[in-house]
This record gives C-alpha cells, structure tokens and sequence, in this order.
C-alpha cells in the first residue's frame, strides 16, 4: 500500500482511488450508507480492463 495525502491507504494494484472526507453515514440494517465528499482521486491503470455488473431488476441480480 502507500500513504493518499489524507493518510489513507492507496492499494498498489487498484485501478483507481478515491480519497474522500466522510460528512455522515446513516445505517441501513445490515450495512451503511456512507455520505463523502471526494478530495482527490487518479486513475492509475488507464488501459486495464474493468468488470462491471449491471442488475436487471433492482431487488435481485
């Protein structure tokens, strides 16, 4: 890993990062919704290839 300029840390292989200020967080039930603002950011891996997955219907995949 290596240190952002917040102090958090950046995962070498990632992609791309995002360092974010978190402003609140709301619980969920059995997870949260964390509310940010992003601070800075880079896409580290411009040419690598990325997964994406896209949910046909919004209550299961």
């Amino acid at each position: 890993t290596q240190e952002a300029n917040n102090g958090s840390a950046i995962l070498v292989d990632a992609l791309a990062y995002m360092e974010c200020e978190v402003v609140s967080r709301m619980d969920a039930g059995d997870h949260w919704v964390v509310y940010s603002i992003v601070d800075a950011g880079k896409v580290s891996k411009p040419d690598s290839i990325t997964a994406v997955h896209h949910r046909k219907v919004g209550n299961h995949y």
